[in-house]
């Protein structure tokens, strides 16, 4: 299977290529993207309908006939997100791309996590998806749980009422033999 991009490069319509590049600033250093962006600065190019990340596209038209390998981005060697400069762009792993942040510092840690900065953001309570009460509803200790086979936390000593109850309803209608 072709790569998204790589498939609008090749069945692309006339003349897209020319279009692409109008959009680009050819300068000394960094080539910037001078169109629509996204958030961080990252150019945006709208091909038959479909908006492509302008660096991917800029580094397919330079190397022409390959294909960047699935779970594979274009990275920015020069650090700055609208530039296309096919020379200063480079196939990477996820991976190569964190620590290319890392290695320069904009990692956000320490006094510019965003936990640090805006605590008043942090969910807090049942909200948080991470949030796991210490008790049941019913008062039970967290001791008491175990793991159902659809992933949800569960209480034995709920689903051990929740039996009793059930049996002793059934007993009652007749519906239960012991």
């Amino acid at each position: 299977m072709l790569d998204p991009v790589l498939r609008l490069v090749v069945f692309g319509t006339p003349g897209w290529a020319s279009r692409f590049w109008s959009k680009v600033e050819k300068a000394e250093g960094c080539w910037p993207w001078t169109s629509a962006t996204r958030g961080g600065g990252y150019g945006r190019f709208w091909l038959r309908g479909e908006c492509q990340q302008a660096h991917r596209v800029a580094w397919l038209l330079s190397h022409p006939g390959e294909v960047i390998p699935a779970g594979h981005v274009v990275r920015h060697d020069c650090d700055n997100p609208p530039c296309c400069r096919p020379d200063h762009l480079a196939v990477g792993t996820k991976y190569d791309n964190d620590m290319d942040r890392v290695r320069r510092g904009r990692s956000a840690t320490g006094e510019r996590n965003g936990a640090r900065l805006y605590p008043e953001r942090l969910m807090r309570g049942e909200a948080n998806v991470q949030y796991q009460p210490h008790e049941c509803r019913n008062g039970h200790p967290e001791e008491r749980r175990y793991v159902s086979a659809n992933g949800e936390r569960r209480c034995t000593d709920c689903l051990t009422e929740r039996t009793r109850r059930y049996r002793a309803k059934a007993r009652a209608e007749g519906r239960y033999a012991y």
